[in-house]
C-alpha cells in the first residue's frame, strides 16, 4: 500500500512531496555565550568594548548570569551627550547600572523567527537576549535573524 505521500506525489506528478521547513527558533540563530557587562563597569570601558568586538550593545548580568538590563551604543552616546550638556568632565566614570535599559525584552531559545521579527519591529529594538531558566544563554540581533533567514531563501 502507497503511502499517503506517495499518492500525493503520483498525483501531483512528482516523484517526491517537498517537506515543509522546520521553522527556525532563537536557539538556531543565536549567538551562544554572547559578550556581556556588568553594572559596575564604567561606560568608558563599554565603550571600549563595543568598539574593540564591533558589536552594537549587550546583556547586563549579574554574578549568576541573570539578565538586568541591556547597555547599547545610544546608551554610551546619551552618557556622553549628557555629560557635554551637563558640563560634566567626566562621563566616562558613570557606571553602567546608571545608563542601561532595565526593561528588556528577551526570547526563550524556543521562539520562532516570526516572534523575533515582530519584536524586533514593535519595539525597534537591535537585540534579543535569549533566556532559559533564568539565564542568559545567548542572544539574537536583527543581523543574526536576517543572515539566518537569508540561507533559508
Amino acid at each position: 500500500m502507497d503511502s499517503i505521500n506517495d499518492s500525493m506525489a503520483h498525483i501531483l506528478g512528482t516523484s517526491r512531496i517537498p517537506q515543509p521547513r522546520a521553522i527556525v527558533t532563537a536557539a538556531d540563530c543565536m549567538r551562544a555565550s554572547p559578550i556581556t557587562f556588568r553594572q559596575e563597569q564604567h561606560i568608558q570601558e563599554v565603550i571600549d568594548v563595543l568598539l574593540k568586538e564591533k558589536i552594537s550593545g549587550g546583556p547586563v548580568c549579574d554574578e549568576h548570569y541573570k539578565l538586568v538590563g541591556i547597555i547599547s551604543e545610544m546608551d554610551c552616546l546619551r552618557a556622553v551627550a549628557s555629560g557635554d550638556y551637563d558640563g560634566e568632565q567626566h562621563q566616562d566614570e558613570r557606571l553602567v547600572k546608571e545608563l542601561m535599559t532595565k526593561e528588556c525584552i528577551t526570547v526563550t531559545p524556543h521562539d520562532d523567527i516570526y516572534r523575533m521579527a515582530h519584536l524586533f519591529d514593535q519595539h525597534n529594538i537591535r537585540r534579543l537576549p535569549v533566556i532559559e531558566d533564568g539565564v542568559v544563554i545567548g542572544q539574537v540581533s536583527r543581523r543574526d535573524l536576517l543572515a539566518k533567514i537569508k540561507h533559508l531563501v
